[in-house]
């Protein structure tokens, strides 16, 4: 996938696996950057234009959207958090073939007398 913010020079490529860190030096982009995120989440046009796409087709984020700018008073514990995360590690597990051809031995053993 691909994120394109027309105010940066270069797209931000990842995956579903993948975390982006962007650091940003100006405060007034920086704020109305977040407030972008911030009106995709609610379902409201944002500030700075951006676009999210994979394979020519514009994805819609609304629902994905987590945003965390102070790490230290964001609370981990919230039940919404906890399911969307253990969601995306069930995804990734069954999507993960090397994990899904591992198999147990068999506990069954045929004796013949």
């Amino acid at each position: 996938m691909n994120l394109e913010i027309f105010q940066l020079d270069n797209s931000l490529l990842f995956n579903d696996t993948s975390v982006i860190i962007v650091e940003v030096e100006n405060i007034k982009f920086y704020r109305s950057l977040i407030e972008s995120f911030h009106c995709i989440s609610e379902f409201e046009t944002p500030a700075i234009e951006m676009r999210l796409y994979e394979n020519n087709e514009e994805l819609n984020i609304a629902n994905e959207t987590v945003i965390i700018t102070d790490i230290l008073d964001f609370d981990f514990k919230q039940r919404v958090f906890i399911t969307k995360i253990y969601k995306q590690l069930e995804k990734q597990y069954h999507n993960n073939k090397e994990i899904d051809l591992i198999r147990a031995p068999s506990t069954y053993r045929h004796s013949v007398k």
